[in-house]
C-alpha cells in the first residue's frame, strides 16, 4: 500500500466542494476494494500451497483420509458434507497423487493470474484507465498468460485482438507469435513460465495498481 494516494481530479459534474470530496471518497473506496481483492487472490494462492505442505507431511496424512468432507458454507450459515468415498482412495496411489498435486498447483496459478488480471482490467475499464494499463511493460505477456491459463493451458491467439498484444516480453522471457498459430498451439511450459515467475509478475501488477492507478 502506498503511503499517500495519488491525487484525484474532481469530475466536472461535481459542483460543490462537498460533492467533489464525496466523489473522491467514492473513487478511493473503489480502489481500496480493488486492492483488497488483489491481496485476497495472493492469500488464496499461499493458502493452497500451505495445504499442499500439510498433505505432504507424513504426520498429517490422516487428515486426508476421511471419506466425508465437512464444509462451513458461510453464505448459507450452515455446514455441508460432501461424500468423496468414490474418489478419496485414488489418492493412495503415488502416481495418481503426484498427478493430482501437479494439477492442484496449476489450478492455483490459474486462479492467481486470472483473478489478478481481471480485477485490474475491470477497474481500469470502470475508471477510464485502460490505456495506462495497456502501456505497462508486463501487460502483453500477462494478457497471453491469462488467456493460456483459461484455455486449457494452450496459447491461442485471436486474429482480432491478439496482434495488438505483441511484443510480449518481460524480464527476459517472451511469448512469440508462432506459439499460437492455428494447429501449432503450444502448451504452457512450467519449466519456462515457472511459479516464481508468475508470482513476481502478479506482484508487479499489484505494484502498478497501488502506485499508478487513481
Amino acid at each position: 500500500m502506498p503511503e499517500k494516494w495519488p491525487s484525484l481530479t474532481c469530475p466536472r459534474r461535481f459542483i460543490s466542494a462537498g460533492n467533489c470530496i464525496r466523489g473522491i471518497d467514492m473513487q478511493t473506496d473503489a480502489k481500496q476494494k480493488m486492492l483488497n481483492r488483489l491481496i485476497n487472490a495472493k492469500l488464496v494462492f499461499i493458502l493452497g500451497f500451505d495445504a499442499m505442505d500439510l498433505w505432504q507431511d507424513p504426520q498429517h496424512v490422516s487428515l486426508a483420509r476421511p471419506s466425508v468432507i465437512l464444509i462451513n458454507n458461510r453464505p448459507r450459515g450452515v455446514p455441508e458434507t460432501l461424500d468423496i468415498s468414490d474418489y478419496r482412495h485414488r489418492l493412495d496411489f503415488p502416481p495418481q497423487r503426484k498427478s493430482s498435486e501437479t494439477e492442484f498447483a496449476k489450478m492455483l496459478i490459474r486462479v492467481l493470474i486470472l483473478e489478478s488480471f481481471a480485477i485490474i482490467e475491470r477497474y481500469c475499464k470502470q475508471t477510464d484507465q485502460k490505456k495506462l494499463l495497456q502501456e505497462q511493460s508486463w501487460h502483453n505477456i500477462a494478457y497471453h498468460l491469462r488467456n493460456c491459463a483459461a484455455h486449457n493451458w494452450k496459447f491461442f491467439f485471436d486474429e482480432r485482438t491478439s496482434p495488438k498484444r505483441f511484443p510480449a516480453q518481460w524480464r527476459g522471457k517472451e511469448i512469440p507469435k508462432s506459439w499460437g498459430e492455428p494447429g501449432n498451439e503450444q502448451d504452457w511450459d512450467l519449466t519456462y513460465f515457472t511459479f516464481d515467475y508468475i508470482w513476481e509478475l502478479v506482484k508487479e501488477m499489484t505494484s502498478f495498481a497501488e502506485a499508478s492507478l487513481e
